[in-house]
């Protein structure tokens, strides 16, 4: 992946949006990203991804729009790849990895939905991501803001 692949955001930026079409992961070089489910009236924390984890991944292996929002909690720098770019290492891959990893999807999908559904809040990860947010001056409080994704053409 070159230079031109990678993305910087500041803290409190949406890097993308539930129900988002997903165009691409994003593997972070750099920084902390909170992900959420969004509820009733409030975004229930899922995770804290960090350097060298991935995100977005859900989306093109299942080719559906996005199923969390992810926003950035620190400086991030990521490292953007296309769904092109993914479809042509996923297809170098045996047909039983990529039923396996269809599976994982599913059933992570089915997990979200609980989450949402039930309004499962994870006491643990809520206070890290908010001790997080609150050190980077950043408001988890409202709405998350329009991603840069949901205006890119390269996701569609």
């Amino acid at each position: 992946m070159s230079d031109e692949n990678t993305i910087e955001f500041q803290p409190g930026d949406t890097i993308f949006n539930e129900k988002d079409p997903g165009g691409c992961l994003y593997v972070i070089k750099e920084g902390q990203v909170g992900v959420f489910k969004k509820g009733q009236s409030e975004l229930l924390p899922l995770a804290i991804v960090g350097s060298g984890e991935f995100l977005g991944e859900m989306s093109l292996i299942r080719e559906k729009q996005r199923s969390s929002t992810a926003i950035a909690l620190t400086p991030v720098k990521v490292i953007k790849m296309t769904k092109g770019a993914f479809k042509v290492q996923l297809d170098k891959t045996p047909k039983w990895v990529r039923a396996l990893l269809d599976g994982l999807v599913q059933r992570l999908d089915k997990m979200d939905e609980l989450v949402k559904r039930n309004g499962v809040k994870d006491e643990q990860i809520s206070q890290t991501i908010e001790n997080i947010a609150k050190k980077n001056g950043i408001s988890l409080d409202k709405k998350p803001k329009p991603s840069e994704e949901s205006n890119d053409e390269d996701a569609a």
